[in-house]
């Protein structure tokens, strides 16, 4: 999947250093350091936690899906992904 990414994008990553980082030491510590450094997208997402909560538990709330914190899984509401739900 990388050397295809590579192919497409022409980016001049290290594919054998890039590789080597997906670790679960290496994807915790990717995670803290997204969490720990101030971010636009987390701090409207704190300023509207209360109105994300009535999102989740109420599917016919669009907002949630529109700003992308919520998602539809199976028929069921779930927060989009693993980092928001550390998050909320």
């Amino acid at each position: 999947m990388l050397l295809e990414y590579e192919s497409d994008h022409k980016t001049g990553m290290n594919i054998t250093e890039v590789r080597s980082a997906w670790t679960r030491e290496g994807i915790v510590e990717a995670v803290r350091v997204v969490l720990m450094h101030p971010s636009t997208l987390f701090d409207d997402m704190i300023k509207h936690l209360p109105s994300i909560r009535n999102w989740v538990y109420d599917p016919s709330v669009n907002g949630g899906r529109m700003f992308g914190f919520i998602t539809e899984e199976d028929g069921n509401t779930a927060v989009s992904n693993r980092i928001f739900e550390i998050v909320v």
